[in-house]
């Protein structure tokens, strides 16, 4: 009788509601569903009920709309949840469903209302900018491995002028050119192997560069011990490319200027986040240079390059020259 009565009372107002509906009793099984209901699915009332409704749940949909169900029963709680329902011409569409238990005048739980709303139209939406965005990651991979493969040709090229070239002024700019190419080889690489979201694993990238002109210098008389501190995250695309190359060029002056009259050479390599801001710093205890110098002659640290690329940071460069020098960008 209490069930007739909750079926009866409740759908009298249902009826009025221009959504899927129907109601369920204490043990989840369906006991009415309202006119919107019957009219989509094409069946009449009497084969709803009990667990009926079930044969127009999409069969996979149906295990996850138990587990939602039966936690939110547990503690008589709402729930929402997302499934495809099969209408009259055995085609599925997709329901956002609204769930929210019934009590009767003295608190006691008698059952859940269920209302669904068609999604169907979002849901092609969304799958369309997925398919979309599938399509852009893939069309980027391509360009980035382009890239690569260019990047590559050049700088296979570099090598092989590089023994054509007798005067060692003339390769050292050639040099220096050929590891501006290597840095930009190496973001692209760590661009390439990761998820197209235009941002890099700037630790990863950093390590690479360090190794790369490090390992470019072991047969240096001069020993460098390296000290890196870099912040996890990653970092956008386009600030890495000038923080990478700005990298090299600091590195690279480090290694062929800063330690000729020291006998353990230590550089420090730090990249932080702090307040918003990327700090950059590169400091060695070699020689040191005084601003003057720097000023006054470019080439000693490749200042107008550095400079020009910290410009596009929209970063301000500091220098200090106390037991060493220190190069440090913000921005």
């Amino acid at each position: 009788m209490a069930e007739l009565l909750l079926k009866n009372y409740t759908l009298d107002w249902l009826e009025n509601i221009p959504l899927l509906a129907k109601i369920s009793n204490i043990y989840g099984h369906c006991i009415g569903v309202n006119k919107y209901w019957s009219s989509y699915t094409g069946k009449s009332d009497q084969e709803e009920l009990g667990i009926g409704w079930v044969e127009n749940v999409f069969a996979d949909d149906y295990g996850n709309y138990q587990e939602i169900y039966e936690k939110a029963l547990k503690s008589y709680d709402s729930y929402t949840l997302e499934l495809r329902i099969m209408n009259k011409d055995k085609e599925f569409q997709w329901f956002r469903e609204f769930g929210k238990p019934l009590f009767d005048d003295l608190g006691k739980y008698v059952g859940y209302i269920s209302v669904y709303t068609d999604i169907s139209t979002q849901k092609a939406e969304i799958n369309e900018l997925s398919n979309l965005l599938k399509n852009r990651d893939l069309r980027i991979r391509e360009i980035i491995h382009r890239m690569k493969n260019n990047m590559a040709v050049i700088s296979g090229m570099f090598d092989l002028h590089m023994d054509y070239i007798e005067s060692q002024n003339d390769q050292a700019v050639l040099q220096s050119f050929h590891q501006r190419v290597i840095s930009m080889i190496l973001i692209d690489e760590n661009f390439y192997q990761s998820n197209p979201s235009s941002r890099i694993s700037f630790k990863q990238f950093v390590e690479d560069v360090v190794k790369r002109i490090s390992n470019s210098y072991k047969g240096s008389k001069v020993m460098v011990s390296l000290h890196i501190e870099i912040d996890e995250g990653d970092l956008e695309l386009g600030k890495a490319v000038p923080c990478g190359l700005i990298l090299n060029e600091l590195i690279r002056n480090a290694y062929k200027h800063a330690f000729e009259h020291v006998e353990n050479g230590k550089l420090l390599i730090s990249f932080l986040k702090k307040s918003e801001k990327y700090i950059l710093v590169v400091s060695d205890n070699g020689m040191g240079i005084t601003d003057e110098t720097l000023i006054s002659d470019p080439k000693t640290l490749g200042y107008t390059f550095v400079n020009a690329l910290t410009r596009q940071l929209n970063g301000k460069l500091e220098t200090e020259s106390l037991d060493g020098l220190c190069v440090k960008i913000i921005f």
